[in-house]
């Protein structure tokens, strides 16, 4: 649910894992047209994405013009792992 933050709009996604063993997985954070900004931020025109500290790839679309993804690989303790993504609503 967004919330309100003076005049930022954000969407907070929380995820909680629980994983029997140490392991790691890939999340897509984000797709379309993104764009890299400075440390851990990827935009794009509808939503700025703020992601934890973690290994990421931005990867074409196969079909040229059709955008990029974001690709976030999470290490995963064993037991419950915790991530937090902001996303601030642009529009």
């Amino acid at each position: 649910r967004p919330e309100p933050s003076g005049d930022v709009h954000l969407l907070r996604r929380r995820l909680s894992i629980t994983s029997p063993s140490a392991a790691k997985i890939l999340f897509r954070a984000l797709a379309g047209k993104i764009e890299a900004g400075p440390g851990r931020i990827f935009a794009t025109p509808d939503v700025r994405l703020t992601i934890p500290k973690a290994t990421f790839e931005l990867r074409d679309f196969p079909a040229p013009g059709e955008g990029r993804e974001l690709i976030v690989s999470l290490i995963l303790d064993e037991g419950v792992s915790e991530f937090s993504f902001d996303y601030e609503i642009l529009r």
